[in-house]
């Protein structure tokens, strides 16, 4: 993973994938995976309506959900599932889905646990441990 200095950069892809689909154009892999997590989240399309608008838009305070961090945590989940990395991964989400009797909103409880492993590894300097992570998941 790679990091970006300038926060547009990670934005653009999702505004640029959101006009090829509104324009009916053909979509990359990563375009769609794009389009389809910005799809299960109809809150935010007025922001992708308008990049001059929000691509350099201010989401820094914890009251203040960032969308496209958001999007990009069910990204992560959901590479992490296709993957089944953390192995068994992809049995607890398939738990979890079926237990809520929704996917995003299983994706939605795993992702706080993604958070908080995030947390502990950028604001503390822990190594991400992958244990831990698997337990929290477990105890949803």
């Amino acid at each position: 993973m790679y990091m970006m200095n300038d926060p547009s950069e990670a934005r653009q892809p999702y505004f640029d994938a959101w006009a090829k689909f509104k324009q009916q154009q053909p979509l990359t892999d990563l375009e769609k995976q794009l389009v389809q997590v910005m799809l299960d989240h109809p809150e935010y399309h007025f922001i992708f309506e308008k990049p001059e608008k929000y691509l350099d838009g201010e989401y820094l305070t914890e009251e203040k959900t960032n969308p496209f961090m958001h999007l990009a945590v069910h990204l992560v989940i959901r590479d992490q599932v296709m993957l089944d990395n953390p192995k068994g991964i992809r049995q607890v989400f398939a738990a979890l889905s079926s237990r809520f009797g929704d996917p995003l909103v299983a994706e939605h409880e795993m992702m706080s646990c993604l958070s908080e492993v995030l947390w502990r590894v950028l604001k503390k300097g822990e190594q991400f441990n992958e244990s831990q992570y698997m337990r929290d998941l477990k105890a949803i």
